[in-house]
C-alpha cells in the first residue's frame, strides 16, 4: 500500500475547517453539504467535501476495511479521481477524522 499525503488532494468544495493532527485529517463539513447525487425526491446534492487525487489504475475503493464499491473496469487511459468524502446535511459542527488514504494494487478477485 502507498500512502497519499493529504495535501495531494484538491477539494471538491472547501470545508468549513481542515487541519492535520498527526497522520489524521480533521474536516468540518458545511451545514447543508451533501454527497448524494440523485435522491428519491429528485434532489441533486454534490457539494460534499472531498480531497480528490488522480488514480492511475482505478479498481475499487475500500472504507474501514468492511465496505467497498467497485469502480472498474474503466477504459484504458481513463482519468479517475478518488478521495475521502465528508458532509453535514442537517446541521453545522460535524467534524470527522480521516485516518489514512492509501492506494495499492487492484484486487483481481473483485472483478
Amino acid at each position: 500500500m502507498h500512502p497519499v499525503p493529504w495535501p495531494d488532494g484538491s477539494w471538491t468544495a472547501p470545508p468549513v475547517a481542515v487541519s492535520e493532527e498527526g497522520p489524521d485529517l480533521l474536516v468540518t463539513g458545511a451545514e447543508g453539504s451533501d454527497a448524494r447525487r440523485h435522491t428519491a425526491d429528485g434532489f441533486v446534492h454534490d457539494d460534499g467535501h472531498a480531497p480528490l487525487a488522480a488514480l492511475p489504475d482505478p479498481g475499487a475503493v475500500v472504507t474501514l476495511g468492511r465496505s467497498e464499491w467497485s469502480v472498474a473496469p474503466f477504459p484504458a487511459g481513463a482519468h479517475v479521481a478518488a478521495g475521502a468524502y465528508c458532509c453535514a446535511p442537517t446541521r453545522d459542527g460535524l467534524t470527522v477524522r480521516l485516518h489514512r488514504w492509501v492506494t495499492g494494487p487492484a484486487d483481481a478477485g473483485l472483478h
